[in-house]
């Protein structure tokens, strides 16, 4: 953003927050203006930044968010941590000019954070300080500024100054988010320190993992259990052009990055947790995973094995089975296909079953996350032995993979999405993530040709 437009959107702030325009929300004033922008927001964001940040695409609503900056936080840790969260959303008044949180927490509440994202807190949301939002492709951007309330003119000018450092950093042309290398604006950050990673597992001790599960599956002590691995990478691009990779080649898909405390948490996540839109809820089952083809016959080839195979049926079938069970505490007039459908990716396809049911009275987005996380795609059957045998046996703290990122409003609408596809960042290294679901008849060989596959969006991005 041109210096000039950042003063300009400045100055419209302040003048919206000094008149009747603005609304006050408990000690903060909430002031929203628009203004015509033609850069993607996404190439205002790089590594190295000093002020929370968050970038949303959602590729349902076609709404992009970039939100800066920290107006009022909310973090938990332990098993209640969401529902603390929740309670404090819930109690806070409902401004006239929305406010939406964004965040996400942990797949394990009990096991503390560690490695790349070592000291983050399990649950993590913020409304940002500023936030711009697109809708589809449209010129013009809202800005929502989130300030404290009684400043000055000069005051507010003074809050929103790291803000403008960050925007008015940006290219007037918005290209040198896609140079190939990381950019002057993407030091390293000496003082941001980082726990053990944990195991990196290789093809052999991945084997042993992978057997060592099946034999328990076998004896019948599990009927599914979710196994993970990590990869370390060395960033070769910039966060614009990582950014710009995701949403060009997995664009169902819901990219999200979020950073705090000098790390970034990055997700290009093909599984919603859990959507709710003026009491309407939407959850998807995902799970069973095949290679997209070269040519169309042999992708359809693919496909009618993945449909017929017994093990990913099988495994389907109960994530289903789990989700719909788990789901009539909050749900009513729940629609359940009979037959999984295939959702295709850029690289792979995978067994794919919409849930969708009304929300009962009074309960909220959190509500439903909590009774779904984690799903048996991310977690096994049944969950506590499977959890179990994670933490005895995976052998490396999974933090915020496979756990829930995304946003909801105050009145409880917004999405949570599954974070898979994902990487934590604390550059120029990076933690990449990827998992598969083991059942009696897995094959160690093939479920590490199947983590190598979730890798690829990921690696292809980081360059």
């Amino acid at each position: 953003m041109k210096r000039m437009a950042w003063e300009d959107m400045v100055g419209k702030l302040a003048h919206t927050y000094a008149d009747d325009a603005a609304v006050v929300w408990e000690d903060k004033r909430i002031v929203r203006v628009k203004i015509p922008l033609e850069i993607p927001l996404h190439t205002f964001v790089r590594w190295q930044i000093a002020v929370p940040a968050v970038f949303s695409s959602d590729p349902k609503t076609h709404r992009t968010a970039l939100g800066l900056g920290a107006a009022t936080q909310l973090t938990g840790n332990g098993p209640d941590a969401l529902g603390d969260i929740q309670m404090a959303i819930r109690a806070k008044n409902v401004p006239s000019i929305p406010v939406t949180w964004f965040g996400g927490f942990v797949f394990d509440s009990t096991q503390p954070v560690d490695g790349t994202l070592s000291g983050w807190p399990h649950a993590l949301w913020f409304v940002p300080t500023v936030t711009l939002e697109r809708q589809g492709s449209e010129q013009m951007v809202t800005v929502t500024a989130v300030l404290p309330n009684g400043l000055s003119i000069a005051e507010v000018n003074e809050a929103l100054q790291p803000i403008g450092e960050v925007l008015s950093g940006a290219a007037d042309d918005g290209k040198t988010a896609f140079h190939s290398g990381a950019g002057t604006n993407d030091q390293v950050s000496p003082e941001v320190k980082h726990g053990s990673v944990g195991t990196v597992h290789d093809a052999r001790s991945w084997e042993a993992l992978i057997r060592k599960a099946v034999g328990e599956l076998q004896r019948g002590e599990m009927a599914k259990v979710v196994l993970a691995r990590q990869t370390p990478v060395t960033i070769g691009v910039s966060l614009s052009e990582a950014l710009a990779r995701l949403l060009e080649t997995y664009a169902t898909s819901h990219v999200f990055a979020l950073a705090w405390d000098g790390r970034w948490f990055i997700a290009a996540s093909p599984e919603q947790l859990v959507r709710v839109e003026d009491g309407l809820m939407a959850v998807d089952c995902l799970a069973g995973t095949m290679a997209r083809g070269d040519t169309p016959e042999t992708d359809q080839a693919l496909a009618d094995a993945l449909l017929n195979s017994d093990k990913n049926r099988e495994e389907h079938a109960a994530v289903v089975r789990v989700v719909t069970d788990r789901l009539r505490l909050v749900a009513e007039e729940m629609a359940v296909p009979d037959v999984p459908v295939l959702k295709k990716l850029a690289n792979v396809q995978h067994l794919y079953t919409p849930v969708r049911a009304k929300l009962r009275e009074g309960k909220h987005l959190f509500d439903a996350a909590s009774l779904l996380h984690p799903t048996p795609a991310v977690g096994g059957v049944p969950l506590e032995r499977a959890l179990a045998f994670i933490r005895a046996h995976e052998g490396w703290p999974r933090g915020y993979y496979a756990g829930a990122i995304g946003y909801v409003d105050a009145g409880g609408n917004g999405l949570l999405s599954v974070a898979l596809r994902s990487a934590a960042v604390a550059y120029p290294q990076a933690v990449l993530y990827a998992g598969c679901g083991i059942v009696a008849a897995s094959n160690p060989a093939d479920e590490w040709q199947e983590t190598e596959m979730k890798l690829t969006p990921m690696r292809l991005a980081l360059g």
